[in-house]
């Protein structure tokens, strides 16, 4: 216990110190406090919401070369889904990656995905003759809406409450985003619901990037034998980090604005809104064939 505080500690003191150090001729006064506040809000909430993401109802597996995307249902009616597999870089390039960026124009959603689908380096995945089915590569870009969007559209892959739908692939080879709609239907205009998952390095790199001064701890570089390694592999560790840094976020809110309204870690999801009744069942795995 004594070491997850010592390395909680090291690494909120560190996030804190690099995110309110002033260099010289730098704004001061209410404009370097809201800076400051902005700043320390934008690690939690990017943080928060990759965690969110790899801890949802999209689990990203890779196994070698092998992706294996699994789209658990929890809600209590059957759905209909299908989804993109694609770089996180690219997602992230895109704006994809923030908390609602889903909610953007169809329009303006169909265009981002081509464009990333055009690299020829993601997968789309859904139904084909009752068999759920793979695209990857060039055939990924020429599928994008008659196989990856089908969950936007009114049909895709029946998932029953509480089961779960395996779609395995080769690409992306690495740092993956899945993206998994279901029950929408452009037609009647209703919107799908979107799930995001990511695979565990995704989320490890976004805590090197922003954790600054602190990445040492991440990628086990640090010169301290209590701390060197230890963060690398935690989930658990990573939770209670994202909580320590939310509480650092409220304190210097309620540092810099006292009479102000008190500040809370913003936390970004990777679920869409479901009914309250949502069932939490075990779930079994169906393979997928792929084309």
């Amino acid at each position: 216990m004594r070491k997850m505080t010592t390395i909680i500690t090291a690494v909120a003191t560190a996030t804190a110190l690099g995110m309110t150090a002033s260099p010289a001729g730098a704004v001061t006064g209410p404009e370097k406090q809201a800076a400051e506040e902005s700043g320390i809000k934008a690690i939690v909430t990017e943080l928060t919401t990759a965690h969110d993401a790899l801890t949802g109802p999209v689990k990203m597996v890779r196994d070698g070369k092998t992706l294996s995307v699994t789209y658990t249902n929890k809600t209590e009616a059957q759905q209909s889904c299908s989804g993109l597999a694609l770089p996180y870089k690219d997602v992230k390039a895109a704006g994809l990656n923030k908390p609602g960026a889903e909610e953007q124009e169809p329009g303006v959603l169909v265009e981002t995905f081509a464009g990333i689908l055009a690299k020829n380096e993601s997968a789309v995945f859904g139904v084909e003759n009752d068999k759920n089915t793979v695209a990857e590569g060039d055939k990924a870009a020429s599928q994008i809406l008659s196989l990856g969007l089908q969950g936007a559209i009114g049909s895709g892959a029946k998932i029953q409450p509480g089961k779960s739908q395996t779609w395995t692939m080769t690409l992306p080879t690495a740092q993956a985003t899945g993206i998994v709609l279901c029950d929408g239907n452009a037609f009647l205009g209703v919107s799908p619901k979107v799930y995001k998952g990511i695979e565990q390095d995704v989320l490890f790199e976004n805590a090197k990037d922003k954790l600054g001064s602190a990445g040492s701890i991440v990628d086990g570089s640090s010169k301290n034998p209590t701390v060197a390694g230890s963060f690398i592999n935690s989930i658990p560790f990573l939770t209670k980090l994202l909580e320590f840094l939310g509480g650092i976020f409220d304190f210097f809110k309620n540092l810099f604005n006292p009479q102000g309204e008190k500040g809370s870690s913003s936390k970004g999801s990777s679920e869409a809104k479901e009914p309250e009744k949502d069932s939490e069942k075990p779930a079994k795995d169906e393979a997928a064939t792929t084309k």
